[in-house]
């Protein structure tokens, strides 16, 4: 803000507020000595201390009353509200004969120069509307008296103030142009400072005015900061700072939003700048409208609230920008897709890097690329090959691993391509030579079952690792098998006993089988319902029980001898009942 000592033609009605006439001696008839003792006191009347007329010729000028050069001036003025209901004020000093009048407005009146000098009764006529007299009331002209702000417009706490608002000041007494500057007078957005032009108003330097230099934001409260750094001429500074709080008008309701561009394309460790349009229900663009900035990945793609986006990892994502419920009549939300590639690929490794296939079985391996920072890419560009496709194919692949299927016994090698680096791992096809079936006997009950285990090994006697088996049962009707887990080392099946008898369960990797002989027998007889327990009063002795005889076989069931089911709870040790 630059302070001006001349002001636009445009700004020229702010000047004028208040409608004064001044005169000077001979026909007003002042209040005789005798009442003026009986006057009340007009507090809130504000009345300056005397102000010299060279130094208004020097500091102000513009002053016109008959005899100002030689005279002292004092000033004075009303708050707004005073008097609600008043329309005029007729001011007089009894001493000098110095009258004037002027139109109130809202209750007050600006600054009004009064030819006067300390000590003297300052009257004031006030004359309220349908009123057929005046009030009288009076104020003594102080030695000194500090400069006070007398009304700012916008005033304090006001709502609905427009967005091309220029701010008022009115002082009480003519103010030392030289004091008027960016660091005595701000407006602030918060703690921000608001850039604008500072300048006086009018000649006599009691009105300032400060006009920013862009439109005010909708809805938002500024306040008006008016420091001590501000003088009169006589250099008293200001009576005490004032800081006057007002809000814009509240901004018209969001529509609709659009985000550009859309999709986005940047690299690992780029910035960007999204760009949001808001817009109202005719389509016309709204500006200031509080917007709320996120993520679908805030650790690999940052955003501020201002739209700048930040780049951490690569991969696809959304940036999402939100209008404040409180400024859109609906949900007023878009989104937009952002493509993050990773950097050029410094290193490719490939894990495991040595395994082991045996003919027909399938092995994943898995793909990890660094750029040269040392960042892993969530979503690089791989190429992946075989050195010997006859011997082991690839058969599904991905940008982070690849199924690889061995076909025939041999080595191979196979190569992960990313960007400049390459990355590689050794297979090795082998045949299947047994394949070992744990336990190999074992009895079950119709309707329970037993869990076996295959282990695959190759012509050297080695644990071929995840290997591919397929398990049959010889006689379903007999008992059925489900295979259940694979592992590092073995693979599990479960067998259910379906009807007595007995089965061959096969276990084949490859062309070579393993198998387990499986007796599936059928539950013992119920044993028959126990009696109804008699009840022992308390007082009577509890009969002891009558020991049975031990198990023979003369007192066993007689069909089939089967051992009774209760013979196998509990455990044997390897899990089954």
């Amino acid at each position: 803000m630059h302070p001006q000592h001349s002001w636009p033609p445009a700004l020229a009605w702010l000047a004028l507020p208040f409608l004064v006439a001044v005169g000077g001696c001979g026909n007003e008839s002042p209040t005789g000595a005798e009442n003026r003792a009986a006057l009340p006191v007009l507090s809130q009347a504000i009345v300056s201390d005397p102000v010299g007329g060279a130094a208004l010729a020097a500091g102000a000028g513009g002053i016109t009353l008959s005899g100002a050069a030689a005279e002292e001036i004092v000033y004075v003025s009303l708050p707004p509200e005073s008097f609600p209901d008043a329309v005029q004020a007729v001011i007089r000093n009894p001493r000098t004969g110095a009258s004037a009048t002027v139109t109130m407005a809202d209750g007050g009146f600006d600054p009004v120069p009064l030819v006067g000098s300390a000590g003297d009764t300052v009257e004031l006529d006030i004359r309220t509307a349908g009123a057929t007299e005046p009030v009288t009331y009076m104020k003594l002209v102080p030695p000194e008296r500090r400069p006070i702000v007398v009304r700012t417009e916008p005033p304090p706490r006001k709502r609905d103030v427009p967005l091309n608002a220029t701010m008022l000041i009115v002082f009480s007494e003519p103010i030392d142009s030289t004091t008027l500057t960016d660091a005595a007078v701000r407006l602030l957005r918060g703690s921000e400072a608001v850039d604008g032009q500072l300048e006086f108003l009018d000649l006599d330097h009691l009105r300032a005015v400060l006009v920013p230099a862009a439109p005010l934001a909708a809805g938002i409260t500024y306040t008006l900061a008016i420091t001590q750094g501000i003088q009169d001429l006589d250099g008293d500074v200001l009576e005490a700072s004032v800081n006057v709080a007002f809000t814009t008008v509240p901004p018209e309701l969001v529509a609709s939003i659009e985000l550009f561009p859309n999709p986005v394309e940047i690299m690992v460790d780029d910035t960007f700048q999204m760009t949001v349009t808001t817009r109202d229900t005719t389509g016309n663009v709204i500006s200031g409208a509080p917007i709320t900035w996120s993520t679908s990945d805030p650790a690999k793609l940052a955003v501020s609230q201002t739209g700048v986006l930040t780049a951490l990892g690569d991969g696809f994502f959304y940036v999402t920008a939100r209008v404040d419920p409180e400024a859109a009549r609906d949900s007023a939300v878009a989104s937009a897709l952002v493509i993050v590639s990773p950097r050029p690929a410094a290193s490719v490794e490939v894990a495991p890097a040595a395994a082991v296939l045996a003919v027909a079985q399938w092995g994943r391996l898995t793909v990890t690329v660094r750029d040269s920072a040392g960042r892993v890419a969530n979503a690089p560009a791989v190429t992946w090959s075989s050195s010997d496709p006859g011997t082991a194919a690839i058969v599904l692949d991905s940008t982070t691993s690849v199924w690889v299927q061995g076909l025939n016994p041999g080595g191979v090698t196979i190569t992960a391509v990313s960007g400049p680096a390459t990355g590689t791992a050794i297979v090795t096809v082998v045949t299947p030579m047994s394949v070992d079936v744990s336990p190999s006997t074992d009895t079950v009950v119709v309707g329970d079952g037993v869990r076996l285990t295959a282990t695959v090994r190759d012509s050297a006697g080695g644990i071929i690792s995840y290997p591919l088996v397929t398990w049959t049962s010889g006689d379903l009707s007999v008992a059925t098998v489900q295979g259940d887990s694979v592992t590092s080392t073995y693979v599990t099946a479960f067998v259910s006993g379906v009807s007595p008898g007995t089965v061959t369960i096969s276990a084949t990797s490859g062309a070579t089988s393993g198998t387990a002989t499986i007796t599936v027998v059928a539950p013992p007889p119920v044993p028959p319902a126990l009696g109804r327990l008699r009840t022992t009063p308390q007082s009577a002795e509890p009969r002891r029980p009558r020991a049975d005889p031990a198990p023979s076989a003369s007192n066993l069931p007689q069909s089939g001898r089967h051992i009774p089911r209760t013979h196998f709870l509990g455990s044997r040790g390897d899990g089954r009942r």
